[in-house]
């Protein structure tokens, strides 16, 4: 089925995410997103942005082929920040902010011009080397930028496989290679790590050892997760090509697990402890500087949410903003447990925040 565009006007682009299952997927924890699109053509088989198909009266896998460009997105983003305090925003957190239309509209570059004006913190997540063409915009905003370029596996016919419009992992890999070379802030998405797909350690170095060759030296991973939601678009949209995949990902996910993470099946938390310390090691080997993953700070993803879906354990943004209203460049481990106990906590995630506290430091040391 071809992809159909829309032109329209939006009334709103920043949005509030509460610290719920998506506010503590990586990095600092962001409290707000923008999309400059709804709808994705990459078409991923795993995303989990079929959910917001509920909404709109759509098929869970129509948010892949009707997408609605938000072609003011320049202007409003311009006047929302214009009276907004000055927190982290995730950029593309629903839709890659670098599909194929940006090369007409450009609207993606209008929009880190308002970001330089304000000098504004924001993180961009995307899987398209077309983010390579800012590079130079992206070189300005190095101090309060992140681009973060998200990965599945080396071996092509395993990514096309899952990834059905995506571009490349070479192309990919070459566009880190230009940010890193015009000094943008960077990191390396290994999301998500497919059990019994993408899991083969060979390929997994193979993949980490480029990513470091590329000149990033930031990574983060994570296990695929499914919803309800996503696993039947997913099972869709590989059949009839992956039917072995299929059938393996139903037997790991529902038939001999019933975990779940923020309402998600995810595999046996020792396979996902085992595979994470495992990425972990290729890349201690590879030369990854910072490495993070759900493991990192295992209790933020099963702790207790009250009535408000609200995690009462600390996440990144409050040792944030604990670091920048005591003006200083990085927190003590004293300082930091003290963040934590003002929240929920338990001795094991107390001994993560011991364990990790460079990783924290390093996460929360944007200055804005």
């Amino acid at each position: 089925m071809p992809v159909s565009y829309t032109e329209v006007t939006a009334k709103s682009l920043i949005n509030s995410i509460p610290h719920s299952k998506f506010s503590v997927l990586k990095g600092l924890s962001c409290r707000s997103s923008m999309n400059v699109a709804f709808g994705c053509e990459t078409f991923c088989s795993f995303c989990y942005i079929r959910f917001m198909t509920r909404w709109k009266g759509m098929e869970p896998n129509d948010i892949f082929q009707r997408i609605q460009i938000r072609t003011n997105a320049p202007e409003l983003l311009e006047k929302e920040l214009r009276r907004r305090p000055k927190e982290w925003i995730w950029v593309g957190s629903t839709s890659d902010p670098y599909q194929d239309y940006e090369e007409q509209y450009g609207l993606m570059r209008r929009c880190l011009e308002v970001f330089r004006e304000y000098h504004y913190p924001f993180e961009i997540i995307t899987k398209s080397p077309l983010v390579a063409r800012d590079a130079d915009l992206l070189g300005e905003l190095q101090d309060v930028g992140l681009v973060s370029v998200s990965f599945t596996s080396i071996n092509e016919n395993k990514r096309k496989g899952v990834e059905l419009r995506a571009r490349s992992t070479l192309e990919r890999l070459d566009a880190l290679r230009k940010l890193n070379a015009a000094g943008v802030r960077t990191c390396a998405l290994l999301l998500p790590i497919i059990p019994g797909h993408t899991d083969a350690e060979p390929e997994l170095e193979d993949l980490i050892r480029k990513i470091v060759a590329a000149g990033t030296t930031n990574l983060y991973a994570g296990v695929m997760r499914l919803y309800p939601i996503t696993w039947a678009g997913m099972r869709k949209a590989m059949a009839p090509r992956l039917a072995a995949l299929r059938n393996d990902i139903e037997q790991r996910y529902y038939e001999t697990t019933k975990e779940l993470s923020a309402g998600a099946r995810v595999p046996d938390r020792q396979y996902r402890r085992a595979l994470m310390h495992r990425v972990g090691e290729i890349g201690k080997a590879a030369g990854i500087v910072s490495y993070s993953c759900e493991d990192n700070f295992f209790d933020l993803w099963y702790g207790l949410q009250d009535d408000h879906d609200i995690y009462r354990y600390a996440v990144h943004y409050d040792f944030w903003r604990e670091r920048r209203e005591l003006r200083v460049p990085a927190l003590t481990l004293e300082q930091a447990m003290a963040v934590a106990r003002r929240f929920r906590h338990t001795p094991a995630y107390l001994r993560s925040i011991e364990q990790n506290l460079n990783l924290l430091n390093r996460l929360i040391s944007v200055d804005v």
